[in-house]
């Protein structure tokens, strides 16, 4: 089989098992990771999904995206995953990341310019962007704290293969508040939300 051939054959796997209820349960498990920032919640139905999107990220896709949510992906994403994304989701992709409702990165240490990404305004805040970001892995640990609603005092977080300026840009999200984006680090099946209510202190290790 050669490269291409293989290529064509992952961006033909058949996603969910069961769409429908796959789908309600991610949505579910998304539901309370966003509600408890610094909890990492595990993401139990996992779709088929061509390298290098992984299980829980392609489980988030399949279960937000749609035909009305425009999305950006990455470099190596749009060379593997769009085939796959526009049939499960019918999602349209968009070449500026500002017009994006959702943005999927593959590799947290190669971040897009998060500083252009939808923010929502005053009038309509729910129109900012959602980022999805793919990390090594996410364990609770000294290196980043959460503060915030969601939170009962605080939670330590350390996150393997994501970019300096990934807290960097999250902490300016926050002063911008109620604007801004929700984010999502993703590693395997695993999910951790961030939404723009969070506040991140940088800590001890």
């Amino acid at each position: 089989m050669n490269q291409q051939t293989k290529i064509a054959l992952q961006q033909l796997a058949r996603g969910f098992n069961d769409p429908q209820l796959d789908a309600q349960r991610v949505f579910r498990q998304l539901l309370q990771a966003m509600a408890r920032p610094g909890q990492i919640v595990p993401i139990d139905r996992l779709p088929e999904a061509p390298e290098p999107l992984c299980g829980g990220a392609a489980a988030l896709a399949l279960t937000l995206f749609d035909l009305d949510t425009p999305i950006w992906l990455d470099e190596a994403l749009c060379a593997t995953a769009s085939d796959y994304l526009a049939f499960h989701t019918g999602a349209p992709v968009t070449a500026e990341i500002g017009d994006a409702a959702f943005v999927l990165v593959a590799d947290g240490r190669q971040l897009p310019d998060l500083g252009k990404v939808a923010l929502g305004d005053a009038e309509y805040p729910e129109r900012a962007a959602t980022i999805i970001v793919q990390v090594e892995g996410l364990r609770i640990d000294a290196g980043h704290r959460l503060r915030g609603p969601g939170i009962l005092g605080h939670v330590d977080i350390t996150v393997d293969g994501l970019a300096p300026e990934f807290w960097s840009a999250l902490q300016a999200n926050r002063r911008r508040f109620p604007l801004g984006f929700d984010a999502m680090l993703v590693a395997g099946d695993m999910v951790l939300g961030l939404p723009r209510t969070v506040v991140v202190d940088k800590t001890e290790a």
